[in-house]
């Protein structure tokens, strides 16, 4: 009986101590593999931390779509300057009152047919001394009949006299032409002058005469420089 007694205790020793050594041995284990799983994951191998990471590629991603921004507007300009407006600087007095010197104004040449009236850049190679860009006021185009009357400076397109009042100015010395009025203007051409008819040079001049319309440039859309002037044209 008492060996039954004494052994009893024994036993449940025995058992209780095998249960806390297996879960001992499985904490163990536990713990070992979570050790091993900090130390060999990707963000303590590369020693930085997920949210400098995340930051980093934010950061990068910005850069890029704003460079890319930039990109596309700086293509949408080049196409806009290159195949539909131009940029054009003022060079000369013979365009004043209406544009002056220095004066910078955006000429639209895409779709572009020259109508009496324009504002418009012509760019004739053949006019010797001439051959470079002028921006003169188209007074008639092809088969209109012109004549001027130098002593009074009316212009006659078709037998009906041009209302000049709003933009013609008349400094200096008449300058008169060398050539005969009436005329008629030539198909596909184009009779040209400068506002400031007494200090131009434009079709009065022989070496210059009638453009041909290919030689248009393009009409003035807006006077964009300087600001206070900023108009845009009919």
């Amino acid at each position: 009986m008492d060996n039954e007694m004494n052994n009893t205790p024994i036993e449940d020793e025995v058992s209780v101590n095998a249960d806390e050594s297996e879960s001992d041995a499985i904490g163990n284990v536990t713990d070992l593999e979570e050790r091993l799983k900090d130390k060999f994951a990707p963000e303590k191998q590369s020693g930085a931390k997920p949210e400098k990471q995340s930051g980093a590629k934010k950061l990068a991603s910005s850069i890029f779509d704003i460079a890319e921004m930039f990109a596309v507007c700086a293509a949408i300009v080049l196409i806009v300057f290159t195949f539909c407006a131009r940029l054009t600087m003022v060079d000369g007095s013979s365009m004043e009152d209406t544009l002056h010197n220095g004066e910078f104004i955006l000429i639209r040449s895409i779709g572009y047919t020259p109508e009496r009236g324009d504002i418009v850049v012509v760019d004739n190679p053949t006019a010797g001394h001439y051959a470079h860009p002028l921006i003169k006021r188209v007074i008639a185009v092809g088969g209109d009949t012109l004549d001027i009357d130098f002593e009074t400076w009316t212009v006659t397109v078709n037998g009906e006299v041009v209302d000049e009042s709003e933009y013609i100015t008349l400094k200096g010395t008449t300058t008169t032409a060398n050539l005969q009025f009436p005329i008629t203007i030539k198909e596909g051409h184009v009779f040209v002058m400068g506002d400031n008819r007494n200090n131009s040079a434009d079709s009065r001049v022989a070496q210059i005469g009638q453009i041909d319309e290919r030689c248009v440039v393009g009409k003035a859309a807006v006077r964009i420089m300087p600001l206070a002037k900023f108009t845009v044209f009919d």
